[in-house]
């Protein structure tokens, strides 16, 4: 999973790459609001059910239910099939008749283009959910985060090429998500096929114990998607589609520092709904350490070559996306105490507690979206960040004590908080360095924090826990190579 999130965010940044400097700032913010008003309803179509079927999956697989796993498998693939339909419909119908943005002509018929990508996705995460809920990480890492992202950097490549502009991107970015839909499927198809062919399981639904689990799971995904990109929409509509294209540069490179949540918490989920329904607290709270700990070790070197490079980072987009450089600075700070509760957080919604987490993400979206109204007539760019930043950070201390009131457990080890106290004084010194106008600007401050975090993580990060499951990792390896020595 960290391979295929590393595999994800890099394809993904390269493509934004060429679209940015292939389109400009102002096609590319029509095309970065389209694709975002895309992946807020995408996420919004399975309901929830992609995570009511890992947590009930992984729960009927432990106990051996196979009629209600069966029956959990249709009845989320009927949902998440339905409601997709139905919101792609919508908003094709909605920018079609000018219901949505109409003052805005470019968005909504960027919009109308990649509707289609809805109940796609829909569906899509809805086999990804299954698949993982299975403890297979390999098949959506290859299907999901590699597929796509491989599928649309080609076909972007291509339209750019042929000269069909923005809305032949738009069609290659539902095409790749189709691919991803079939890969995926197909790796479900592989886990639970003869369990869906066998006439003697007969499926037991469970619509009203899934459903009241996934549907506070669905809002809430939908609303850390308007938390995430509610900046971008708002800038659509009351700003210029520039501030759009220079705001999602800026803030694409700042969430580059969560390409290891997806893998830490993609196989942290299974574990922690059975852990928490065989009662061993102990063991999840000493996971989550673990897992806390290793999303700091390893999401650290890029915050630092966000906060201590930024030109150095943003350069490589041209001059004319240079604004974006202290919008990525401005979201990186609150990405950090973002992804450093990560773990934590997750233990919310895999305890069952669905509507409580619902209720934090509610609360965030009303934070983002009173202080982006405030802030970006005012500041623009700049001002939606700040809204970001503030908001992911207090999102991220609510949701920590949240976890800690309703079970107990706590993140940081006291190895995890002198690794990030040491991290927080190395980006200082290197921010120090970066003003004293030596040869190479911010290169050379870059590569001696680089330098400095590799031995504090040396030193202060590894624990015995580590050399367990390296010992681990290395024997996979050598069984996947052929190698029993």
């Amino acid at each position: 999973m960290l391979a295929g999130s590393v595999a994800d965010a890099g394809l993904r940044f390269v493509t934004n790459w060429f679209l940015a400097t292939g389109l400009g700032p102002a096609l590319f913010g029509v095309y970065a609001f389209a694709v975002t008003a895309a992946n807020v309803l995408g996420i919004l179509g399975p309901l929830g059910t992609d995570t009511g079927i890992l947590y009930f999956g992984a729960r009927h697989k432990a106990q051996k239910q196979r009629a209600e796993l069966k029956g959990k498998l249709l009845a989320g693939l009927a949902t998440a099939s339905a409601s997709g339909l139905l919101f792609g419909f919508v908003v094709a119908l909605g920018t079609l008749k000018g219901w949505f943005w109409s003052d805005r002509p470019e968005m909504a018929l960027a919009v109308t283009v990649v509707s289609p990508t809805i109940p796609i996705m829909a569906v899509g995460l809805y086999a990804v959910g299954a698949v993982r809920a299975m403890k297979d990480m390999l098949s959506p890492a290859l299907t999901w985060l590699v597929g796509i992202p491989l599928t649309l950097l080609v076909g972007s490549v291509g339209a750019i090429k042929l000269g069909c502009g923005v809305h032949g991107v738009l069609a290659v970015y539902t095409a790749a998500n189709a691919v991803g839909l079939v890969l995926t499927g197909w790796a479900a198809w592989r886990w639970y096929g003869k369990l869906l062919l066998e006439s003697l399981v007969k499926a037991q639904p469970g619509w009203s114990e899934l459903l009241h689990f996934s549907l506070p799971q669905g809002m809430a995904g939908a609303l850390y998607r308007l938390v995430l990109y509610t900046d971008v929409l708002l800038l659509g509509t009351l700003s210029s589609t520039e501030q759009v294209g220079l705001y999602r540069t800026g803030i694409m490179l700042a969430m580059l520092g969560q390409l290891p949540v997806a893998a830490i918490t993609t196989m942290f989920n299974p574990q922690v709904a059975e852990l928490w329904a065989a009662g061993e607290r102990q063991r999840l709270n000493h996971l989550l350490k673990i897992a806390t700990r290793w999303l700091v070790i390893i999401s650290g070197p890029l915050y630092l070559g966000l906060l201590v490079g930024p030109e150095l980072i943003i350069g490589i987009f041209g001059p004319e996306y240079a604004g974006a450089a202290s919008i990525m600075v401005i979201v990186a700070l609150g990405q950090v105490v973002h992804v450093a509760c990560t773990p934590a957080a997750r233990l919310i919604p895999m305890s069952g507690h669905s509507f409580v987490h619902l209720l934090l993400a509610a609360g965030a979206l009303i934070l983002n979206v009173s202080l982006a109204l405030l802030l970006i007539p005012r500041l623009g760019g700049r001002g939606a960040a700040v809204a970001s930043a503030i908001t992911f950070a207090a999102w991220a201390l609510a949701r920590l004590a949240t976890a800690w009131w309703l079970t107990r457990c706590l993140p940081f080890a006291p190895r995890t908080l002198l690794m990030l106290l040491g991290t927080a004084l190395i980006v200082a010194g290197g921010l120090w360095a970066g003003r004293l106008d030596l040869p190479g600007g911010q290169v050379y401050p870059l590569v001696v924090c680089l330098l400095a975090y590799t031995g504090l993580a040396w030193s202060v990060g590894r624990t015995e826990d580590d050399h367990a499951v390296m010992a681990q990792v290395r024997s996979r390896l050598q069984r996947m190579f052929g190698r029993t020595g």
